[in-house]
C-alpha cells in the first residue's frame, strides 16, 4: 500500500511540472485537428470513389 501512495504522489509531482497549453492554444490546436481530418476524409473518399468508378468500368 505504500507504494501506491508514493507512486501517487510522484505523479502528481510531475503533473505540477508539465507546461499546460493556454486555452487559446489548445483551440487553434483543435481547430487545426479537425480541419487536417476533414481534408483527408475529403482526400480519401475523392480517392476511393474514383478508383471504383475506374475498378467498375475496368471489370465491365
Amino acid at each position: 500500500m505504500p507504494k501506491i501512495k508514493e507512486f501517487f504522489r510522484e505523479v502528481r509531482v510531475e503533473f505540477r511540472k508539465v507546461s499546460w497549453p493556454t486555452r487559446k492554444v489548445l483551440q487553434k490546436f483543435t481547430i487545426l485537428v479537425l480541419l487536417v481530418v476533414i481534408l483527408l476524409s475529403v482526400f480519401t473518399g475523392t480517392l476511393d470513389t474514383i478508383f471504383s468508378k475506374f475498378i467498375s468500368i475496368f471489370f465491365k
